[in-house]
């Protein structure tokens, strides 16, 4: 409950707050009553008020004395002035003290519900800007914390290797992960939201990493559970419980704290996936298996909260294995540089959709555009805002419920825009130091990738120049073609 101090030398004025303020916003309780300024002082200084309402002309000590010694003295403190009509230009006055508003007498209820209703929101916003900030200031986790959340994440990506490595250190640190059932839900920035906003695509390191440290905050510091990174940066959150009702409760109010705060703070909203509980640590997988897939439903749905308890849960799994059936599909017709080939698939991933708004459409294409840039490792922030600021322009004004033809012809935009080579490039002459450094990339590339399959359409991407070109410039610089030197390479290592 938020706590209100109203200052006021009428009785009537403290009368009406004491008996209509939590019938007018049922967050708020009226916590304290003055007559005077002196006296309000007094009060402030043995309890904490969210928010002060203050006359002006009052004995001993008037409204405009009490709002210059609270700047002093609490400068963050939330003050509202009530002025008399003939009081007007005194309210004026106390602009100067930072008074945050001011209401006439008498006063007018939907007036006051406003006011209430705007302390709150100003009150989150400062309250989840200093968890943000505090989080930015926290040092790194101990080395406890660190070989815990390492074997967290070698238990949900079943890397057996680092599970034989890691466990006689947390049984010699006798760390319990395990008490009951256990699961894992992950977090992750709903992109889509972050366009609607016209905020920046590279910023969305910053809005993960911010989620993250918030998520710690509340989850770790509370003992609730472990946070910890998957290699995609979505933040997971692992919990135990007696049973899966626990469980389900422990998540959804960590989820609903964590979405609240970087709503309120940043104005964008979390996709959140619950995965079903296991009752053995090396099972985790299932679990965090299960809250990707349900996390990738959000694609195509306007909700952004899936958990274990779903009751539709089998037909969204079902789902979800189609959705990825047909972006496998359309990845293979992307890496023939075929646009017409890419349509079929691009129009079953849009059925699948249901309604397709603007926001599902925004979350069907970041899905699109992040899948496909991935799939040639190209996953560079150049390449990324370029795509997402086409997708969101080419969105922009369009009806709530959104054509299946309009959303066809827009995604078709943005991905034949992706397929363009680059202009000018066939035959130009790179000078010396650029041309090694093209060559340097791509063996680079090679060297990191070579386990994976590459093609040299896949490598002029990444170095933005033509196939031709970059086969003939490799070739100059190497004394032998691509196709040789990534053979030799792979024999080398193998």
């Amino acid at each position: 409950m938020y706590k209100l101090l109203i200052v006021d030398d009428e009785a009537l004025t403290c009368e009406y707050f004491r008996l209509n303020l939590n019938r007018i916003d049922g967050r708020w309780e009226l916590g304290g009553e003055a007559t005077d300024g002196a006296e309000a002082l007094e009060l402030m200084e043995k309890e904490k008020f969210d928010l002060v309402i203050t006359d002006i002309k009052m004995p001993v000590m008037d409204g405009l004395e009490l709002c210059e010694r609270i700047l002093e003295k609490y400068p963050k403190q939330k003050v509202v002035i009530l002025s008399g009509y003939d009081d007007f230009s005194f309210a004026k006055r106390a602009i100067k003290y930072e008074v945050c508003d001011y209401l006439l007498k008498p006063v007018v209820m939907e007036e006051l519900r406003e006011i209430l209703d705007q302390t709150v929101r100003q009150l989150q916003k400062e309250q989840g800007v200093d968890l943000a900030y505090r989080a930015l200031l926290t040092l790194s986790a101990d080395a406890r914390d660190s070989v815990s959340n390492k074997f967290l994440q070698a238990l949900i990506y079943e890397n057996n290797v680092e599970i034989k490595t890691l466990y006689p250190l947390i049984h010699r640190m006798k760390i319990s992960l395990m008490e009951g059932e256990g699961a894992v839900m992950v977090l992750s920035i709903d992109d889509a939201s972050l366009l609607l906003k016209n905020f920046s695509v590279a910023d969305i390191t910053i809005y993960r990493y911010i989620l993250n440290r918030i998520a710690i905050e509340i989850v770790e510091q509370k003992g609730l559970g472990r946070v910890f990174l998957d290699r995609d940066q979505n933040t997971c959150i692992f919990m135990t419980g007696d049973d899966d009702q626990q469980l389900f409760t422990r998540f959804t109010e960590a989820a609903q704290t964590i979405s609240a705060y970087i709503r309120g703070t940043t104005g964008l909203e979390v996709l959140v996936g619950i995965g079903c509980p296991v009752e053995n640590g090396f099972l985790l997988h299932d679990s965090y298996g299960q809250s990707m897939e349900l996390l990738l439903y959000s694609t195509i749905s306007t909700e952004s909260f899936h958990t274990f308890r779903d009751e539709e849960i089998a037909l969204k799994m079902e789902k979800v294995k189609e959705l990825q059936r047909n972006e496998a599909l359309l990845k293979s017709a992307f890496l023939r540089r075929e646009a017409s080939e890419c349509r079929p698939y691009i129009v079953k991933i849009l059925d699948m959709v249901n309604p397709l708004t603007r926001l599902t459409l925004l979350r069907c294409g970041v899905y699109m555009i992040c899948g496909l840039l991935k799939l040639n490792s190209l996953h560079s922030q150049e390449k990324s805002e370029k795509a997402m600021k086409l997708l969101s322009e080419l969105t922009e004004g369009t009806a709530e419920t959104v054509s299946r033809e309009a959303a066809l012809n827009i995604c078709e935009k943005v991905i034949s825009a992706m397929m363009e080579r680059p202009v000018g490039k066939e035959n130009m002459d790179l000078e010396p130091d650029a041309s090694k450094n093209v060559v340097h990339r791509v063996k680079e590339y090679i060297a990191s990738h070579y386990a994976d399959p590459i093609s040299l359409s896949q490598l002029s991407d990444l170095v933005d120049i033509s196939p031709n070109y970059l086969s003939k410039l490799f070739y100059e610089q190497t004394g032998e073609p691509y196709i040789k030197y990534l053979t030799r390479v792979r024999m080398e290592k193998a």
